[in-house]
């Protein structure tokens, strides 16, 4: 057995993940909450955990640590021997970081770690997320579009806060991949709203959309997402999801 942290894949580690990823997807009729580009993320709020027996790759888990209170673990694991194992490793990961909670997410279709983790004590179900996917059938366009531009780099720390709901003095301004890829809405150069946008080769993912809370109530989250949908469906014929 051999247990590996790693802050970058080598390309071919990124292989073995991809086809591990694939083959578990397809046996359990399940998918992953992973962004289109994780394989390639390399930075100081992210890790990639590869379990090996025999050379063979037969766990992974990708983390993210966005502040140090919780460490989000989204796992990838074959066969239901090495769940606890993989688990005991996250543990022992975030205790090394000083990181007091490990947040397991799953597809509720994996059965193998649902059903592992339901009986496990010492985890509690917190919540549940949906991935929606756009009928553009249905979608209705809106005439008033609006002026959404490209967050700029000095805004980082702006749009952090809005993500965090934090003071700015308390947080990490946002990476620069993922400032690349968002879009905010301004008031009195002010950010009163942001969206990203991640594009993968299939689909575009909508993250990061907020609102400020002074802001809120009034309607501007459903024009801004419009407005988004709308200029996505002006490119590429994509599966937009949220």
């Amino acid at each position: 057995m051999k247990k590996i942290f790693n802050t970058q894949l080598s390309s071919f580690e990124m292989t073995e993940v991809k086809q591990l990823k694939e083959t578990v997807e397809r046996q359990r009729t399940c998918r992953f909450k992973l962004e289109p580009d994780f394989l390639h993320q390399a930075n100081r709020r992210s890790q990639h955990f590869l379990y090996y027996q025999e050379n063979t790759l037969l766990a992974y888990a990708f983390l993210n640590f966005f502040d140090s209170q919780v460490l989000e673990a989204t796992l990838i694991v074959q066969e239901n021997e090495l769940i606890a194992d993989s688990l005991v490793a996250l543990n022992d990961f975030a205790r090394q970081q000083a990181i007091p909670t490990v947040l397991i997410i799953t597809d509720i279709n994996d059965q193998l770690l649902s059903t592992f983790l339901k009986n496990e004590q010492s985890y509690v179900h917190q919540f549940s997320e949906y991935r929606l996917f756009l009928d553009s059938s249905n979608f209705n366009a809106q005439q008033e579009v609006l002026p959404l531009r490209h967050a700029k780099v000095e805004e980082s720390l702006q749009i952090a806060r809005l993500l965090a709901e934090m003071p700015e003095d308390e947080i990490e301004p946002l990476l620069p991949e993922d400032l690349a890829n968002t879009l905010v809405l301004t008031k009195e150069d002010r950010v009163i709203a942001c969206i990203r946008i991640d594009e993968s080769p299939k689909t575009y993912g909508i993250y990061g959309f907020i609102v400020d809370p002074d802001h809120r109530g009034r309607g501007l989250g459903q024009s801004i997402l419009t407005t988004v949908i709308q200029q996505l469906l002006a490119k590429k014929q994509k599966e937009i999801y949220l």
